[in-house]
């Protein structure tokens, strides 16, 4: 079942088998994003914040 969504190179001989696939990925990749978006922003403010001179 987990080598099924693997499959990229198999998706993307059809749409829906590729937009299946990122779904499942998405599903599983969305959480993450959230987290590093929100640690990479926090990362920047906090450089930002110690070098105000650079942008």
């Amino acid at each position: 079942m987990m080598r099924g969504g693997w499959g990229f190179s198999g998706g993307m001989m059809s749409g829906f088998g590729m937009f299946g696939g990122l779904m499942m990925f998405g599903n599983f990749l969305y959480p993450v994003l959230i987290v590093g978006l929100a640690v990479a922003g926090i990362v920047w403010l906090v450089k930002a914040a110690q070098r105000p001179n650079q942008q």
